[in-house]
């Protein structure tokens, strides 16, 4: 993406797949070429076994979308670049601990999580939605995957759950307990920063995916983020194949506990965003 006019002066921004041409995408069209090339510019060249888990994900997701309204995007190659090489963006963001823990906040239909953990098996992933119709589609498609048994694909298994993303945060036993956080949705970055922070540990990651033109909108969030304990966000520039040069994404650090009151009861953080 040129960088002139996208976003503010930022020291902290940084480029996402701005590494050379691979050797994936020298190799021309085939089977998702796309997502193998961008899996290759984040550094997680993928196996043969994963790209076929990527053709049986999109499938699925064709599949299921005949029987509820799981997602407006559904010709196949669009498919691949708009939620599959959009989600793959992330990895380059992901701590590089082996065995992180990740939770996907309003995955919908397993996007970015899903994408993310195929292409890296050592993830252990949470899907969170709050519509149970959903979440039966996502556990019938992690099984049809291979993804909720550990020995089936030599990774961390996948999880699944069903609730609303503020009573979740306020859970003793899941309040602060993963490593990273993930949201790719329209939620402004302060109601994401809400939904978010108090997910994950001190020293965490919140991960999400906005657009250039979203720049003064983030910058506003800069004392909710505070607020919520997450040092001042920092953006990354996405270069991957076939995305839209207006893609970032927006990496918020956690240095201090969550204040107790937050998040604030179901609906709050949507009607009335911190400031």
């Amino acid at each position: 993406m040129d960088d002139a006019g996208a976003l503010p002066p930022n020291p902290r921004a940084e480029d996402v797949g701005r590494a050379p041409p691979s050797p994936t995408e020298k190799r021309g069209n085939g089977e998702l070429a796309a997502a193998r090339a961008a899996a290759d510019r984040v550094g997680w060249t993928m196996r043969s076994a994963q790209v076929e888990r990527f053709a049986r994900l999109r499938d699925l997701l064709i599949a299921g979308n005949a029987e509820m309204n799981l997602t407006a995007i559904v010709d196949p190659d669009a498919i691949e670049i708009l939620h599959f090489v959009d989600s793959l963006a992330g990895l380059n963001a992901l701590p590089a601990e082996t065995g992180i823990s990740v939770v996907d906040v309003g995955t919908g239909a397993g996007f970015p999580g899903l994408p993310m953990r195929i292409a890296r098996p050592d993830i252990w992933l949470t899907l969170v939605d709050a519509t149970q119709k959903k979440v039966r589609y996502l556990e019938r498609t992690v099984a049809a995957l291979g993804l909720a048994d550990p020995a089936a694909d030599r990774g961390a298994p996948v999880a699944t759950l069903c609730g609303r993303i503020e009573a979740i945060g306020r859970e003793r036993r899941r309040r602060a307990s993963w490593d990273v956080a993930l949201l790719r949705s329209v939620s402004s970055t302060a109601v994401a920063a809400e939904y978010c922070l108090p997910l994950v540990r001190v020293g965490g990651t919140v991960l999400l995916w906005k657009k250039a033109n979203q720049a003064e909108e983030i910058a506003t969030a800069r004392g909710a983020i505070r607020l919520l304990g997450g040092r001042p966000p920092a953006t990354l520039r996405v270069r991957l194949p076939g995305l839209p040069e207006d893609r970032i994404l927006v990496r918020i650090i956690k240095e201090a506990p969550t204040p107790e009151r937050y998040p604030r009861p179901v609906g709050v953080a949507a009607k009335q965003p911190l400031n």
